[in-house]
C-alpha cells in the first residue's frame, strides 16, 4: 500500500485556490475547494460549532480531504498519477464521478491511462450547465492536473 495523499493534495490545493462564492457555482460559498455544506456537516459530526468555511484550519482541512474525497475513491490503492487524476475529480465533481471515469479507463500504459482519464473528464464536464461560466479555467486545470500526473510516474 502506498500513500501518496499528500502530493495529491498539493496539486489539488494549487487548483482550488481560496475563498470563492461565485453565483454560478452550484457550491456556493467554498474555500480551499470546501464548500460550506461540506464543511458544516464536517464540524457536526466532529461535534464543533458551526462557523464560516473562511474559517476552515490546515488540519481540519487536510482531515477532511483525507476522509471525505481521498478515503471514498480508495486513494492509496490507485496507481500513482492516476490516483491524483481520480482525487482531483472527486474533489471538483464527486467520488461517484470519479470512480465512474476511473472504471471507464482502456487497458494501456500509464500515460495511456492518465490522459484518457483527461479526455473522459472534459467529456463529462462539457457535459455540464456550468460549462459555459467554467469551460476555460476547468479545461486549464485538467491540463494541469494531468501534468501533474504523468510528472508524477516519470
Amino acid at each position: 500500500m502506498k500513500d501518496n495523499f499528500e502530493a495529491c493534495l498539493k496539486v489539488t490545493l494549487q487548483q482550488e485556490g481560496g475563498w470563492s462564492n461565485n453565483p454560478h457555482d452550484p457550491g456556493g460559498q467554498t474555500m480551499k475547494g470546501v464548500t460550506q455544506r461540506t464543511y458544516n456537516d464536517y464540524r457536526n459530526r466532529h461535534g464543533l460549532a458551526f462557523q464560516s468555511v473562511k474559517y476552515i484550519g490546515d488540519a481540519e482541512l487536510q482531515d477532511l480531504y483525507r476522509v471525505g474525497y481521498w478515503n471514498p475513491i480508495n486513494g492509496d490503492n490507485i496507481a500513482k498519477g492516476l490516483d491524483l487524476m481520480t482525487f482531483d475529480t472527486c474533489v471538483n465533481s464527486s467520488s461517484v464521478e470519479a470512480r465512474r471515469l476511473y472504471s471507464q479507463l482502456p487497458q494501456g500504459s500509464p500515460t495511456t491511462k492518465i490522459i484518457a482519464y483527461g479526455r473522459l473528464r472534459l467529456g463529462f464536464m462539457h457535459r455540464l450547465r456550468t460549462w459555459r461560466w467554467f469551460s476555460k479555467g476547468w479545461t486549464a486545470r485538467v491540463n494541469r492536473v494531468q501534468s501533474a500526473a504523468l510528472e508524477m510516474i516519470r
